[in-house]
């Protein structure tokens, strides 16, 4: 990276979800209704802004929240309110889009839509995709704990019920879920994402009306995550149609803070198995890049220098084997920064005691970023103090050839430093 790190320390995760967030400003100018350049790009940069990160200043300055609105509301106004005839995931992306912005999906502003009460009307809609509708139907749905108005369940009326059955029965055998043959990461990964707000939650999980028994729904997620657990790499990444990646590593390290477990654990917990399976527990190199677990193994997609600063990057979907076709994968790209950087924010949030990544109850219209201290210190004794957010990219004063910090670590007055979450001190060398 063309860029220092304070004391040489080894670059905090903060530094790369800034870095994507900083990346999606550059390329997203104009947020729109899609999987790409839309819905989980505006969520990344809402759900990171309780950060406080230098990108939330540049998110403040834009109109790149106020951009996608409009654009989400005059697009439903094209459709006449119907997103989809055939996926349901088209409405839960939204949702997670407006939960994030702290707007209400129920109705969508004044475009006459209902994301909610649509969903409720048919359970065979739900699951036209197969698990993938409940799926993202339920993590949409307890983002801001919207409820069905209709819970009886009559005819084909949709409930949590409904879909929490159809996915706890869907299970393979041994554990996991995918959308056809063995279980794989990713699908096994965003069904306990859907799953986990009732886990350890009885009265919840009972309210809901699904028939499946509540050992049994804790015991398959228990089996859920002892398969992620022998489906990890020994970079301690995942691998999906044949290649490591990060979009597949991102959606375990999302499952897993959803339920409480640390993703660089050396064993996971399962307590309705009464025992704990061995996790994170190899050394692997992938391209070149030793890793040990899924943290580390998720950073190695970095793709330094893709953004329009030093502090500005996106990531690779794979760094070696079939990338998707066209570049697409071994350079930088969309789908794989958006994952990658809600992992990360999903880690930062475990680590902080944060709500989950899903968990929005906690969203607000706006963030403030935080604001550290650099005091030089010159060699006649006077002081000299400038404020930055945290990962800022700092171009050290001129005034000197060189500083160093206490620790003797020194940086040439041409380099530029990221500014780290304290406030720091810089002495004239």
């Amino acid at each position: 990276m063309d860029i220092q790190f304070y004391d040489d320390e080894k670059p905090a995760t903060g530094f790369y979800i800034n870095a994507a967030s900083n990346y999606i400003l550059d390329t997203v100018t104009n947020p729109q209704v899609g999987s790409t350049s839309g819905e989980w790009s505006v969520m990344d940069l809402a759900r990171g802004g309780y950060t406080g990160f230098d990108y939330v200043n540049r998110l403040n300055e834009s109109d790149f929240n106020e951009t996608y609105l409009s654009n989400l509301y005059a697009y439903i106004e094209s459709k006449a309110g119907v997103l989809s005839t055939t996926k349901s995931t088209e409405y839960s992306r939204v949702t997670l889009a407006l939960s994030a912005l702290n707007e209400q999906a129920n109705p969508v502003g004044d475009t006459g839509l209902s994301i909610v009460d649509h969903l409720n009307t048919s359970f065979a809609f739900s699951k036209k995709q197969g698990i993938n509708g409940p799926i993202w139907e339920l993590i949409a749905l307890n983002t801001k704990d919207y409820n069905f108005s209709n819970e009886t369940g009559e005819g084909d009326w949709n409930t949590k019920g409904k879909m929490l059955d159809f996915i706890l029965n869907a299970e393979i055998e041994g554990g996991g879920w995918s959308l056809f043959g063995a279980a794989d990461p990713d699908i096994t990964g965003m069904a306990l994402q859907a799953l986990a707000p009732y886990y350890n939650h009885l009265s919840k999980y009972e309210e809901t009306g699904a028939t499946v028994t509540y050992k049994e729904f804790m015991t398959k997620i228990d089996r859920a995550v002892q398969k992620l657990a022998t489906m990890q790499g020994e970079n301690g990444g995942y691998t999906a149609w044949g290649n490591t990646n990060a979009e597949s590593t991102a959606q375990v390290i999302v499952a897993l803070t959803a339920l409480g477990q640390d993703p660089t654990a050396t064993q996971l917990s399962l307590p309705t198995l009464g025992t704990h399976v061995a996790f994170n527990d190899g050394v692997g190199t992938q391209d070149g890049v030793t890793t040990t677990n899924t943290i580390e193994a998720i950073l190695s997609f970095y793709a330094a220098g893709s953004g329009q600063a030093v502090n500005s990057a996106g990531f690779r979907h794979v760094t070696t084997g079939y990338d998707g076709g066209g570049g697409s994968g071994v350079g930088v790209n969309a789908m794989a920064t958006d994952q990658v950087l809600y992992a990360l924010i999903a880690y930062d949030r475990y680590q902080k005691g944060e709500n989950t990544l899903y968990d929005m109850t906690d969203a607000q219209s706006t963030y403030t970023a935080k604001s550290y201290t650099v005091t030089y210190v010159f060699k006649d004794g006077t002081t000299k103090q400038v404020s930055y957010a945290p990962y800022a990219a700092v171009d050290l004063l001129d005034t000197a050839a060189a500083w160093e910090t206490a620790a003797k670590t020194s940086y040439a007055s041409t380099e530029t430093l990221a500014m780290p979450e304290k406030n720091i001190t810089l002495y004239e060398k």
